[in-house]
């Protein structure tokens, strides 16, 4: 369920500070997983973190950024934040696997006090004034959230191409490990190739502002689809020590993909229907998430990873002809 409705209609800040606190129990349970079962249980709190989370915080930034009169930095400081993330996961990459070194728990108690410090800074975030909807049910505030972003058909359209892009570009995220191992990588050089893929992520969000500045989104959309082509063919192709360049390259398209999506949506969105919005676009950008890797561990073992890759290309090449035919749609 969209739960941004909530956020539109009680308080962002509310929801946000809830999402946090389901966030912060997840993880200090998780101190005490000692069995499957309760691993599962866990995982269904953080799934219901994930859904509180899922446009609040956006919401509060960008309608504070109306307020300030400073709307046109939001492109700029939503891409910063993302290069901070990535820089400061290639960061916990490294420590964590000192920590975890020195005593297994370590990295899990550390995750927990980040989240309760997150937990008590969200009591001090002051949440910007905007038209709530707490008449409305979630029901209708879904409905007219949709139909605010259904009006838009350029913006149908850019969403509908991100999400393919999503899509297949997540299939080769999630199989890079057996491809660079297939490839005849050490299993235990991935932890480094992973450390340099967050940073190259970060290269991607910071490019982003500057291509943002100088063409359309549906032209960069069309140059993620057409670079998830040229990425499926380059790992269909490549098995040797090469195998990292189309992993980077992937990396550094993905580093677009949050900072793109949510400028160019925030800028469409009624105030009074935004967390919904984005909450609605998030859960539809996560079921195309499962549509595509749900299947891929057992597409690999029936037909193999190169014939998964070979599908990604004609599936790729069937998008971006079809993006480029209905180019005058947006």
């Amino acid at each position: 369920m969209p739960t941004g409705s909530w956020a539109d209609r009680f308080g962002r800040k509310k929801i946000y500070q809830l999402g946090l606190a389901f966030l912060t129990l997840g993880q200090f349970l998780f101190l005490f997983a000692r069995s499957f079962y309760f691993i599962v249980f866990i995982s269904v709190i953080w799934g219901i973190t994930i859904a509180l989370l899922s446009g609040p915080l956006e919401s509060i930034l960008y309608d504070s950024l109306v307020e300030l009169k400073r709307k046109k930095d939001y492109k700029n400081i939503v891409a910063n934040v993302k290069i901070v993330f990535y820089i400061a996961r290639s960061s916990a990459a490294v420590f964590a696997g000192f920590m975890y070194t020195i005593n297994p728990l370590i990295p899990y108690v550390a995750k927990f006090f980040t989240y309760f410090l997150a937990l008590i800074l969200a009591l001090f975030v002051i949440e910007p004034k905007y038209q709530k909807t707490d008449s409305l049910s979630d029901f209708e505030q879904i409905k007219k959230a949709f139909g605010n972003i259904w009006q838009y058909k350029d913006l149908v359209y850019f969403l509908l191409y991100a999400m393919m892009f999503s899509g297949l570009g997540n299939l080769l995220w999630v199989t890079y490990q057996p491809f660079l191992a297939d490839s005849g990588f050490d299993t235990k050089a991935i932890g480094v190739v992973y450390v340099l893929l967050s940073l190259f992520s970060a290269f991607g969000s910071f490019l982003i502002k500057k291509l943002q500045d100088r063409f359309p989104a549906f032209r960069i959309t069309q140059f993620m689809i057409f670079s998830v082509l040229l990425i499926s063919l380059m790992m269909f192709l490549i098995k040797n020590y090469l195998a990292v360049i189309p992993i980077f390259y992937l990396s550094v398209i993905f580093g677009f993909q949050t900072p793109l999506i949510s400028n160019i949506l925030n800028k469409k969105i009624k105030s009074a229907y935004r967390a919904t919005a984005i909450s609605i676009v998030s859960l539809a950008f996560s079921l195309m998430f499962a549509v595509f890797t749900g299947p891929v561990g057992l597409l690999i073992d029936k037909f193999g990873l190169k014939n998964l890759f070979f599908f990604n290309i004609l599936l790729a090449l069937v998008v971006f002809v079809v993006q480029v035919l209905s180019e005058k749609k947006f």
